[in-house]
C-alpha cells in the first residue's frame, strides 16, 4: 500500500473532473455524436472526501497574518482577510460585495446570491463597520479590480498562498477564516442555533461539526460555580 498522503482539496478536483467528464459524456450520447456510445467514466468511484477536517487560527496566527497582508502593495487585501474573520463570509460571497451591500443606517451587510441562492443578513459589528469606513470607495464593488473598470477583485488566490508561504501557514485555507469565524463565537458561548443564521447553513446537522469547540466554554462556565462558592 503506498505512503503517500493526497491533500483533501486535490481529491475534491479530482471528483469534480470525474463528475463533469460523466456529463460531458452523457451529452455527447445525447446529441449521438460520432463513436460516443457509452460512458467510459459511469462506474468509477470517487475519492472518499474528509470535509470535516478545519482549521482555527488562533488570536497570535491571526494578528501576523493581518500584519503582513497590510505590508502587501495591494490595499485590499489585509480588508478582505479582515472580512473573511469578521463576517464569515464565503470568499466569493465577500469577493463580490457591492457598497449597495452595506447598510449603516441599520448596520446590516447582505450576501447576494450564496450558495444556498438566497441573500443573507448579518449584523455589522464595530470591528467591521472600522475596516470598512477606512477603505476607499472606487467603484460599486466594496473590493474592485484594479486593472478593470467597475469588476470584482479576482486574485485573491495569488496573494494568499504568497502570505502562507512567508508566514509558514502552509495548512491553512481562505475557507478556514470561516472556520476561525465560528469558532471563536461557539468558544465565547454563542449558539449553535446563532452559528448558524450567521454563516448561512441551511441545515444545523452541517453547524453541528463546531460543538465539540464549546467544550472551552462549557469547562469556563462550571468554574463560575467554584468561583462563587470560594468567595
Amino acid at each position: 500500500a503506498s505512503n503517500i498522503r493526497i491533500h483533501t482539496s486535490a481529491l475534491s478536483t479530482a471528483n469534480k473532473l470525474l463528475k463533469y467528464l460523466s456529463y460531458f459524456y452523457n451529452l455527447a450520447m445525447l446529441w449521438e455524436i460520432p463513436n460516443v456510445n457509452s460512458n467510459p467514466v459511469k462506474n468509477i468511484k470517487p475519492f472518499k472526501v474528509d470535509n470535516l477536517i478545519e482549521r482555527y487560527l488562533n488570536k497570535e496566527e491571526i494578528n501576523t497574518l493581518l500584519f503582513y497582508a497590510s505590508k502587501i502593495d495591494n490595499p485590499f487585501i489585509k480588508p478582505i482577510i479582515e472580512t473573511l474573520i469578521l463576517t464569515g463570509g464565503r470568499k466569493s460571497e465577500v469577493l463580490n460585495l457591492k457598497w449597495d451591500d452595506v447598510d449603516f443606517n441599520n448596520m446590516i451587510l447582505t450576501f447576494v446570491n450564496t450558495k444556498s441562492n438566497r441573500n443573507r443578513k448579518i449584523p455589522i459589528s464595530k470591528s467591521f463597520c472600522k475596516v470598512l469606513k477606512e477603505m476607499p470607495r472606487i467603484n460599486d464593488y466594496l473590493f474592485p479590480s484594479l486593472k478593470l473598470k467597475n469588476r470584482p477583485f479576482k486574485n485573491l488566490m495569488f496573494y494568499w498562498m504568497k502570505l502562507k508561504k512567508q508566514i509558514n501557514l502552509h495548512d491553512v485555507r481562505i475557507h478556514d477564516l470561516r472556520h476561525t469565524f465560528a469558532s471563536i463565537l461557539v468558544n465565547q458561548g454563542v449558539s449553535l442555533y446563532e452559528v448558524q443564521k450567521l454563516l448561512g447553513h441551511s441545515s444545523i446537522s452541517i453547524t453541528q461539526r463546531y460543538a465539540h469547540l464549546s467544550n472551552e466554554s462549557l469547562k469556563n462556565a462550571v468554574d463560575i460555580v467554584g468561583r462563587v462558592l470560594e468567595d
